[in-house]
């Protein structure tokens, strides 16, 4: 029995393993589908491509799309610990304020530009680099300089409250190297008694006692008998924008009321981030 469970060992479950366990009373187990993985191409910047339909990609695709001449889209994601953090292309990107702004207007209290931007701001100053790329495509330069001879502005700061223009995409690298989550806040944390890191730990459910969610079952690699893990005061889901919906869409809980119906979602459990609320358009597996 852990404090708190976490499914899921990508971007915000390595943040949240990390940000929790600086409580030594606090007992947090992480619980991640993938293994660590070790190929170089999780290291490599240039090489973060040859990931996709491996096993370290849970191999997804999108249905055919109309605009595409009905061409179906790879849609990569990381099924290893550091998620899609060990195999996207490194580039932070913030977003857009207005985008914020609207969620907030649509109900998504607390998500307005002056809310995240102070988080933003902590996570710059914390584990995670924020860098320009060291060794810069003669190309990227001749870009920049042709849209700005088109009247386009140069927008020193892509991350900042205005980024119209045109600038270079800072990345998370660091050495020449990929510097994710994995190195900057999982790493350092697993050192501390207080986290149990499961890998090649597929939950499969949500377990609910009335409404209130007490853990999750969950196959390990290899088995076809599930386990299960019990919190004593939160489920805490990571799963992704994929993820994280399937697990709630309410097919994947157990134990629920009979009096709710199947697609509400559940009480007691809470993504971590508002990516959880949103999936791909036909995005489904290969």
């Amino acid at each position: 029995m852990h404090d708190v469970v976490i499914v899921g060992g990508g971007t915000a479950g390595c943040v949240l393993a990390s940000r929790l366990t600086e409580d030594s009373d606090l007992s947090v187990l992480l619980l991640e589908a993938g293994t660590r993985s070790r190929k170089l191409e999780t290291k490599i910047p240039a090489a973060f491509s040859r990931l996709y339909r491996t096993d370290v990609d849970w191999g997804d695709s999108t249905t055919p799309q109309p605009s595409l001449d009905d061409r179906e889209v790879v849609f990569p994601r990381g099924r290893m610990l550091g998620g899609s953090a060990s195999m996207n292309a490194m580039m932070i990107l913030r977003g857009q304020r207005v985008d914020y702004d609207a969620w907030a207007a649509a109900g998504c209290t607390g998500w307005s530009w002056d809310d995240v931007e102070p988080f933003f701001a902590r996570s710059a100053e914390g584990a995670f680099p924020l860098a320009e790329l060291p060794d810069r495509h003669v190309l990227a330069d001749a870009f920049v300089h042709a849209a700005q001879a088109t009247g386009i502005p140069f927008a020193a700061d892509l991350n900042g409250e205005n980024t119209e223009g045109v600038g270079f995409v800072p990345v998370s690298q660091r050495r020449g190297r990929r510097f994710s989550v994995l190195n900057g806040y999982l790493g350092p944390a697993r050192r501390r008694p207080n986290l149990t890191v499961v890998t090649g730990a597929l939950v499969t459910r949500i377990l609910f006692e009335n409404d209130r969610a007490i853990g999750v079952a969950y196959a390990l690699d290899g088995d076809e008998l599930e386990q299960e893990a019990r919190a004593q005061r939160s489920v805490v889901l990571c799963a992704g924008a994929v993820g994280s919906p399937h697990l709630l869409d309410g097919r994947a809980c157990a134990a629920r009321s009979t009096a709710r119906s199947p697609t509400s979602p559940p009480c007691g459990c809470e993504p971590a981030s508002s990516a959880a609320r949103c999936s791909p358009p036909g995005c489904r597996g290969s």
